[in-house]
């Protein structure tokens, strides 16, 4: 995979994967990562670009943002990638498709000291982003004032 490619994925993930924190809680209850109202509701939309979201068998979120390229947090891959799976679209406990990983790039191996680089792309097994959909980084156009949505599986 090219650099450059890698790059705006990078920045890409920084942007998805800005409310992924750490969690040093001990109430299992506590809202994590939620300053003001509570606003958050369950997502049941089947279409993209909701579909390309999914849930990897590690319990992380992952985007699709190619047709065999998912973007996840570093810490999600940080050991073995030989039995982990994307699940797109997962939404009351299932999905119809359980896709192998078979490479990951990382942009960090440390993430607990470089959260700026806590980011990873991985490769799939198969491809899906026709079935799915994929978020494509060039589409997106942030500056101060643009609302962005974030959907994700909270723990």
């Amino acid at each position: 995979m090219k650099t450059k490619a890698l790059a705006a994925i990078g920045s890409l993930a920084l942007t998805l994967l800005a409310s992924c924190g750490v969690d040093n809680s001990t109430d299992s209850t506590e809202l994590k990562n939620i300053f003001g109202t509570d606003n958050r509701v369950p997502m049941t939309q089947t279409t993209p670009p909701y579909s390309s979201i999914g849930k990897l068998t590690t319990g992380c979120t992952a985007t699709l943002v190619g047709q065999d390229l998912i973007l996840t947090a570093a810490h999600c891959l940080l050991g073995s990638i030989s039995n982990v799976y994307f699940m797109p679209n997962y939404m009351n406990g299932s999905s119809r498709s359980r896709i192998a990983l078979t490479r990951v790039w990382r942009g960090t191996t440390n993430p607990g000291d470089d959260r700026k680089n806590d980011w990873a792309v991985a490769k799939l097994a198969t491809p899906i982003g026709q079935i799915y959909g994929y978020m494509i980084p060039k589409q997106f156009n942030l500056r101060p004032g643009y609302k962005v949505t974030l959907a994700g599986y909270s723990g």
